[in-house]
C-alpha cells in the first residue's frame, strides 16, 4: 500500500470514528501529554466506568466521549509527527511506524464497536459491555504508548 493511500485511509477511519465531545476535551496539537499522565487518565476512566450503573449510562457516555476525544487527539498527534518526519525516516522506522498505526487503527475500530454496544446495551448486559469497553480502552492506550515509544526510539536512534 502506498503511503498517501495509507494516510488517506487512516484519516478516513479517524474521521469516521470521531466521537463528538466538548471542545475543551481536545488536546492542542502542541500538547505533550506524558505517558504517565495517559496511564493515570486510563486508570481513572476505567475505575470511573466500573462504578456507573446502567441507570447512570448517560453520565458514563459523557465521560467516555471526553476520554475518547483525547485519545483520538493523541493518535492524530502521533500521525502528524510521523507525517512530518516521514522523509527523514529509515525504511525500518517507516515500517515500524506503519505497523504501530495499523495496530492503533484496528484497536480504535474495536473501541468504537464497544462504545456503540455500551450506548445501546440493555441494563442486563451493562456490566459485561462496560468491562469489554474498559479492556478495549486500556488496550488502545497501551498500543498508543508502544507506538509512541517505538517512534521516539527510531527518531532518536
Amino acid at each position: 500500500m502506498s503511503y498517501p493511500m495509507f494516510k488517506n485511509i487512516a484519516a478516513a477511519i479517524v474521521l469516521s470514528l470521531a466521537i463528538a465531545a466538548p471542545s475543551q476535551a481536545a488536546l492542542s496539537p502542541g500538547d505533550k501529554t506524558s505517558i504517565m499522565e495517559v496511564k493515570q487518565e486510563t486508570r481513572q476512566l476505567i475505575e470511573s466506568v466500573k462504578s456507573y450503573s446502567a441507570e447512570q449510562r448517560d453520565q458514563a457516555i459523557q465521560e467516555i466521549e471526553i476520554a475518547v476525544a483525547r485519545l483520538d487527539q493523541r493518535i492524530e498527534s502521533l500521525q502528524s509527527r510521523i507525517d512530518n518526519q516521514w522523509d527523514d525516516m529509515t525504511a525500518p522506522a517507516r515500517e515500524q511506524a506503519r505497523a504501530g498505526l495499523r495496530t492503533l487503527r484496528k484497536q480504535r475500530i474495536e473501541l468504537a464497536e464497544w462504545y456503540g454496544n455500551l450506548k445501546g446495551s440493555s441494563a442486563g448486559a451493562w456490566d459485561k459491555i462496560k468491562r469489554g469497553f474498559s479492556r478495549a480502552y486500556s488496550d488502545i492506550n497501551k498500543a498508543w504508548e508502544k507506538a509512541l515509544n517505538e517512534f521516539d526510539s527510531a527518531d532518536n536512534g
